[in-house]
């Protein structure tokens, strides 16, 4: 799994790079899931990472994103960005039903704009966005029919800071053969705006 994850890791840098020359100003940000920090904490063996990458293009701000999951219960139901800091319940502020490029397996890629923003950030920019990851307090949340809380969590943090974490979660066993995401995320199930879906 952690090769896997580098390696999706360096995909979703080389997607953002292949736009060059019209590219600016790449930030890469990501977020290991796990059952225990959902809030309550869930029991399960799932283990999932996500990369985030603001870039510019032709002047416009774009989010690429890059998500993928092993050993869930079931197929995801839901994949949202919320704010709230560690060990809290926040709001939806992205619902990733939205901007899917690609899905296959245990692998998808969204790209968002601000215009993809709900919630108390809707009407606000990536920049706003960006600066609550700098801030720590968003984190993303996977959803599934038997845990519709959430199944997996993870806090977004600058792409360094979130290394150690990969690592400590993977040396703790928590990869897994069963389950997986195979495209479909679901609707957005009705999430109204700032509305808490854990």
């Amino acid at each position: 799994m952690r090769r896997f994850s580098v390696w999706c890791g360096g995909l979703a840098l080389l997607a953002v790079l292949s736009l060059a020359p019209n590219l600016v100003a790449a930030e890469t940000y990501s977020a290991v899931l796990t059952g225990d920090q959902e809030v309550p904490p869930v029991d399960t063996d799932a283990f999932g990472r996500a990369f985030f990458v603001f870039f510019s293009l032709r002047g416009e701000d774009q989010l690429l994103t890059m998500r993928m999951y092993r050993g869930l219960s079931g197929e995801p139901t839901g994949v949202h960005i919320h704010l709230a800091p560690e060990g809290l319940d926040g709001p939806i502020v992205l619902d990733f039903a939205n901007g899917v490029l690609f899905s296959v397996g245990y692998l998808t890629i969204n790209l968002n704009t601000a215009e993809d923003l709900e919630g108390l950030l809707e009407g606000q920019t990536l920049e706003d966005l960006q600066g609550v990851f700098d801030d720590g307090n968003a984190y993303i949340n996977l959803h599934t029919e038997q845990n519709p809380g959430g199944e997996n969590r993870g806090q977004i943090e600058p792409e360094n800071a979130s290394a150690s974490e990969s690592a400590a979660a993977e040396s703790g066993g928590a990869e897994s053969n069963g389950g997986g995401e195979s495209g479909s995320e679901g609707s957005r199930g009705g999430a109204g705006s700032g509305r808490s879906r854990r």
